[in-house]
């Protein structure tokens, strides 16, 4: 079961992601039907513990199996027919070659490697993501 409440018309997200470089680029997923790009990852099992969800996750949708280590965090608020409080544990590694393919394992979205200075001028969600992204 994720750790997704909702609770009076009110949402709590446990999520984690992974920023995956490679030289000066940053790996990012999109769906075709969105305008904003996301990082590798996905909602906390309960009972799971934070690192053990990064490698679950980036090995449901990536295929790999990856050693992280832990970054930061960001709370955020936002929006989405509800209201939501999301937990957002970020971890990082650094590649050796870039992933083969186009899509996620999943085939649900889209693989991009964006270079560093190009951050700015996309769409990132969350936004407090992007500002992070942007000072380091």
């Amino acid at each position: 079961m994720d750790l997704a409440f909702i609770h009076h018309n009110h949402k709590i997200n446990v999520r984690v992601g992974l920023i995956l470089t490679y030289q000066e680029e940053i790996l990012f997923l999109k769906k075709m039907e969105n305008d904003y790009y996301v990082l590798p990852g996905g909602h906390v099992k309960f009972g799971e513990k934070i690192k053990e969800s990064i490698k679950r996750e980036i090995k449901e949708e990536l295929g790999i199996k990856v050693s992280p280590t832990y970054y930061t965090f960001l709370e955020n608020f936002y929006e989405k027919k509800i209201p939501i409080h999301e937990y957002f544990f970020i971890f990082h590694m650094n590649c050796s070659k870039k992933l083969n393919g186009h899509k996620t394992k999943e085939g649900k979205e889209e693989l991009f490697w964006i270079k560093k200075d190009k951050i700015k001028e996309l769409n990132i969600y969350p936004a407090s993501l992007k500002e992070l992204l942007l000072k380091s």
